[in-house]
């Protein structure tokens, strides 16, 4: 084939593509822009974990077949895309496409690119608080607040006949549930009690992890490490079998913020 026809089937191609992305209509847009925001599986995961908090061996399994038809993804994907049609015009539906199509956008809703480049202009505050937090006995207020030299995770209690909770936690040396389990996390508004939280969801490999600790710990604390300190001490109430979790309580924004992206840093 000749240069001159190479070139003309490259710039043919080129606008097909061009104009196939044209030709999205609202609706495949719409779809375009929920799948880049993640937020089919932001409240599939929220609805999911409500629902394993409310479902125990006393309520009707017909009612809550009913609810799980209701939160598969296809079902929820149709309820956020009915919300977007109804609150942005054509107009902003394209400009919202374009930007999702772009580095930018990538780059903004990319919590570890974005988080560590700012968090480099941070360094010095983080190594001064650091400093801080090995000189102190107690650097937080929410739960227990211990500082313990542990790397991120979920861990176990050590209990003894001396174990005294109003003096000293011990914990298992190394996670039972380290952060590199968890698939995915995502801040979420409670309705119940007007705070944020964090959903997370674990790996299949974590969820087995998960459901082996708590049903270990049914009655028992567990806890959960950030940055070197205690920052969440559920009860265990029952076995957790569906991979599903939420880090909450008398946290404000900012600290469920930080929190997250702890969390997010697979490597801390």
């Amino acid at each position: 084939m000749k240069p001159i026809h190479i070139f003309f089937v490259l710039v043919s191609i080129f606008v097909l593509i061009m104009f196939s992305g044209c030709k999205k209509n609202k609706q495949e847009k719409t779809d375009a822009i929920i799948e880049k925001l993640n937020l089919i599986q932001e409240y599939k995961m929220k609805y999911a974990y409500t629902l394993d908090l409310v479902t125990d061996e006393t309520v009707d399994r017909s009612s809550v077949s009913e609810i799980e038809k209701k939160i598969t993804e296809t079902e929820i994907s149709h309820r956020i895309s009915s919300a977007f049609i109804d609150v942005f015009s054509d107009a902003e539906i394209q400009q919202i496409y374009r930007f999702t199509q772009t580095s930018a956008f990538d780059k903004f809703f990319n919590p570890d690119f974005l988080h560590y480049a700012i968090s480099s202009y941070f360094s010095d505050i983080e190594q001064d608080i650091s400093r801080l937090r090995e000189s102190a006995e107690y650097t937080h207020e929410h739960n227990s607040g211990y500082v313990v030299q542990r790397e991120n995770g979920f861990y176990e209690i050590e209990y003894s006949a001396h174990t005294n909770f109003d003096n000293e936690i011990v914990l298992q040396d190394l996670p039972s549930l380290p952060i590199q389990d968890i698939s995915q996390a995502a801040k979420i508004f409670c309705d119940y009690n007007n705070r944020f939280e964090i959903s997370i969801q674990f790996t299949k490999e974590g969820t087995e992890k998960l459901h082996t600790l708590t049903k270990r710990n049914v009655g028992k604390p567990i806890v959960l490490v950030l940055a070197n300190i205690i920052v969440f001490q559920p009860i265990v109430s029952s076995p957790i079998s569906s991979g599903l979790l939420r880090v909450g309580g008398d946290f404000s924004e900012t600290e469920i913020n930080t929190m997250l992206q702890l969390l997010l840093e697979k490597n801390h």
